[in-house]
C-alpha cells in the first residue's frame, strides 16, 4: 500500500509468497529516520510509553536511543524486578521528578533494608508525587523502616504490606536571632 507521502507501507505476506515492491525506493529506504529526530521529540515518544522499563528497552534500537530514557520527566515502574528498579533509579539524570511511581509485584518480597534503600533513592530524586507499593519478606523480622523526609513532595502514597514504619524525624528548630 502506498501512502500519500509516496512511502510504501509493507504488509505481512503469507509464507512462501514472493514480495513485489511497486517502487525501488520502498525497498532501498531502510534508514532509521526516527533516530534522526531531536532529543525532545524522542523523549516525547518515550513519555508516551508510560513505563520506564519499556523506555529503557528502547536502548536496544540504536546507540542514539541509549541512555535517553534516563532523562524522562516521570518514572513509573510496574511488574519490575526490585534490583532493576535500584539500578534504573541510580541512572536517572535529574533530581526534580514530578512523579515517581514504583509498584513491585507481590511475588517479590523485600527486606526492610531494601525498602529503606528504595526510599532513600526516592528522596534523592525529589519527586513531587511519590507512590511505592512493596511487600515484606516475612523472614526479615520486625525491623521498622524509617520514612525519610520528602521536601518537595505534595503527595506520598505508601502501600507497604506488613512493614512497620517509623515517621520522619521532625525538622530542627529555626535558629534564634
Amino acid at each position: 500500500m502506498r501512502l500519500r507521502s509516496g512511502r510504501c507501507l509493507e504488509s505481512r505476506q503469507p509464507a512462501g509468497a514472493r514480495r513485489r515492491c511497486p517502487s525501488r525506493r520502498c525497498c532501498e529506504d531502510k534508514e532509521d529516520r526516527i533516530s534522526l529526530l531531536p532529543d525532545d521529540l524522542l523523549l516525547d515518544v518515550l513519555v508516551r510509553l508510560r513505563c520506564a522499563r519499556a523506555a529503557a528497552r528502547t536502548s536496544l534500537l540504536s546507540r542514539r536511543w541509549r541512555g535517553l530514557w534516563t532523562h524522562l520527566p516521570d518514572f513509573t515502574f510496574r511488574e519490575v524486578v526490585p534490583e532493576s528498579v535500584h539500578g534504573a533509579l541510580a541512572r536517572v539524570a535529574h533530581t526534580d521528578l514530578p512523579i515517581l511511581d514504583v509498584d513491585l509485584p507481590q511475588r517479590y518480597k523485600l527486606s526492610s533494608a531494601c525498602v529503606a534503600s528504595l526510599l532513600q533513592t526516592a528522596v534523592r530524586l525529589a519527586p513531587t508525587e511519590f507512590s511505592l507499593t512493596v511487600h515484606r519478606d516475612t523472614n526479615d523480622g520486625n525491623t521498622a523502616v524509617g520514612i525519610p523526609c520528602f521536601h518537595r513532595a505534595t503527595s506520598i502514597k505508601l502501600h507497604v504490606h506488613d512493614f512497620y514504619l517509623r515517621p520522619p524525624a521532625p525538622p530542627p528548630p529555626p535558629p534564634r536571632a
